[in-house]
């Protein structure tokens, strides 16, 4: 069976490897130990539910980028599946660049459709506008905070029968990106009109 999740024109999804370890380690600023434990438990998520937690292949290198999916967790009671992201930036220096968002959205797509996920969650710090950016573009409402150890918590929320979601989860190829993010990049850079839109600064 093939490690690989989805592939899009940036970025192949694949299932984590032992050999990821050090790179993941180093993305999520933890010893090797740690991160070899974080593979072995999302491959036995995998192994329970279907899905997990994957790794981000940056194609024009083949390094280890970030990693995205859903795990199945307890939220005030309930079983809940929550979605995790950490996708670096392609182009470091463009706050523009959209990375992120795009890989959300096709995993996003794919675990919802595959697995017939009905509700996901997601866990973003107020004080990381770019995550919150994100998911608000993959659908995403926020309608509830807490504080943990000092930290204000921000929850987004998607349904699979919300409308927003319906509009763009019938095609993988639909833009990802709001109407309003199109008007905004147009109003700052009139010469950028007509090209793929792009994330907002932030």
């Amino acid at each position: 069976m093939s490690p690989i999740i989805l592939e899009t024109d940036r970025v192949i999804v694949r299932n984590l490897l032992e050999k990821d370890a050090q790179a993941l380690a180093q993305l999520m600023q933890c010893t090797t130990k740690e991160a070899s434990d974080y593979i072995n438990e999302w491959a036995k998520h995998e192994e329970e539910h279907g899905f997990t937690i994957y790794g981000v292949i940056l194609k024009k290198n083949n390094a280890l980028f970030g990693y995205c999916g859903c795990r199945e967790m307890t939220w005030q009671n309930r079983p809940e599946v929550e979605m995790m992201w950490y996708i670096l930036r392609e182009l470091p220096k463009d706050p523009n660049d959209d990375l992120d968002i795009e890989t959300a959205f096709y995993i996003r797509n794919y675990l919802i459709k595959q697995f017939n996920i009905k509700s996901m969650f997601s866990f973003v710090r107020a004080t990381e506008p770019r995550n919150m950016n994100v998911a608000e573009e993959i659908d995403m409402v926020n309608d509830e905070s807490f504080q943990q150890n000092g930290v204000k918590w921000l929850v987004y929320y998607v349904k699979r029968d919300s409308p927003k979601l319906l509009g763009s989860l019938g095609n993988d190829d639909v833009e990802p990106l709001r109407t309003s993010i199109r008007n905004q990049r147009d109003a700052m850079n009139p010469a950028a009109r007509g090209r793929k839109p792009r994330l907002r600064p932030g």
